[in-house]
C-alpha cells in the first residue's frame, strides 16, 4: 500500500479467481468480503482513496480472471436449463446463437417458465 503500485492487486486478483475457478463461489465471496473490509478500514484510516482503488482494481483482475466460468455459473444459478433455451430457440422459428438464445431464455425465465416433472 506504501509503494501504490498496482502489480499487487494483478496478484491479489488472480489469487482470487484461482479461488473462484477451484472451489466455486463461496471462496471468492468469503476472501472478497474479507478484503473489502479490510481495504475500506484501510481507507478510513488513512484518508485516502488509493485503498478503495486497489480494490477496484482486484475486483476487475478477479472478475476478468475467472471469466471463463462466470457465464456458465450464473446461468446454472438462475435455473435455466439448456432444453428450455431450445424450446425457445424452435418456437422462435429462427436460428440463434447460443448467446441469443440465453438471453431470450433469461427474459422469459422472469415470465414463469414452467418445469415439466
Amino acid at each position: 500500500m506504501e509503494r501504490r503500485r498496482a502489480s499487487f492487486a494483478v496478484l491479489a486478483g488472480f489469487a482470487l479467481a484461482v479461488g473462484f475457478l477451484e472451489g466455486g463461489p463461496y471462496p471468492l465471496a468469503f476472501c472478497g468480503l474479507t478484503i473489502a473490509i479490510l481495504l475500506a478500514a484501510v481507507a478510513a484510516l488513512r484518508k485516502s482513496w488509493w485503498p478503495l482503488y486497489v480494490l477496484g482494481l482486484i475486483f476487475c483482475f478477479a472478475v476478468g480472471f475467472s471469466a471463463i466460468k462466470l457465464l456458465p455459473a450464473y446461468i446454472v444459478s438462475v435455473g435455466v436449463r439448456l432444453a428450455d433455451l431450445s424450446r425457445v430457440a424452435l418456437r422462435a422459428g429462427t436460428q440463434h446463437s447460443r448467446i441469443d438464445a440465453v438471453h431470450t431464455g433469461l427474459r422469459r425465465r422472469s415470465g414463469g417458465v414452467r418445469y415439466v416433472q
